[in-house]
């Protein structure tokens, strides 16, 4: 399964270059799989590159980055890496300052 996530997301990065959004998905997937099989280091650097994409894309500051702020926040807290768990509750925050008409 793992191939198959990698060999897509291969494909597409050929196809439309690393930062097109088509690959938010397949590296979401390919996340979730090693989050299963408790190969987090491997999971945080796909929700690193989906945030990448997304800061590229969208700017730094959109909501449609804190589901996988609160995946990286889970995977921190199960390897007992407070400071990064805290490094993304403040870019949570962050981005809520920066829309403050949103709340």
């Amino acid at each position: 399964m793992v191939d198959l996530y990698q060999n897509e997301i291969s494909d597409l990065e050929e196809q439309h270059g690393p930062y097109d959004r088509a690959l938010l998905e397949p590296l979401g997937e390919l996340a979730n799989l090693y989050v299963e099989n408790g190969i987090l280091d491997r999971a945080n650097s796909l929700l690193d590159r989906q945030l990448q994409l997304l800061h590229v894309s969208e700017g730094p500051d959109t909501f449609s980055q804190i589901s996988i702020l609160q995946s990286l926040i889970q995977n921190n807290l199960s390897a007992n890496d407070i400071e990064a768990v805290t490094n993304n509750f403040e870019n949570i925050q962050f981005v809520y300052l920066q829309n403050p008409d949103a709340t």
